[in-house]
């Protein structure tokens, strides 16, 4: 699930969160928090759900991480072209990578990168 930290991203997603806890459609929750100003706002954001995942619903939230404001996705939607690989160096790339890290393998790996996100991506399609 991808929540930004405006209150009304983290009340739809707080509302799809209790649907698939009431109807046990999963019993864990991915969540990565999108266009947050820092660090800090975005674990702010991830612990205001997941509090209020933990004290009403029965359902446990992963933090993927986040994915920071940054002016190079505004830069590659109006190229037309993925930011990852528009501004690979960009910290908005950078967190990604580290997001799709965890999703892979389950591990935050500083030493894959990047590089080693798009390594095995184009394994995927070779």
């Amino acid at each position: 699930m991808v929540v930004t930290p405006e209150p009304t991203s983290l009340t739809d997603a707080y509302g799809l969160i209790k649907v698939l806890s009431k109807y046990n459609i999963h019993n864990e929750v991915m969540v990565v928090i999108n266009r947050a100003e820092d660090e800090r706002e975005a674990k702010g954001t991830y612990q205001r759900l997941e509090t209020a995942a933990n004290r009403f619903l029965d359902i446990k939230l992963v933090n993927l991480g986040y994915l920071p404001e940054d002016s190079s996705v505004v830069k590659a939607v109006k190229n037309q072209l993925p930011y990852t690989l528009m501004s690979p160096s960009s910290k908005v790339a950078k967190s990604m990578a580290k997001v799709a890290q965890l999703l892979v393998t389950g591990k935050d790996s500083e030493q894959s990168g990047v590089k080693g996100f798009f390594g095995k991506l184009m394994r995927l399609f070779s």
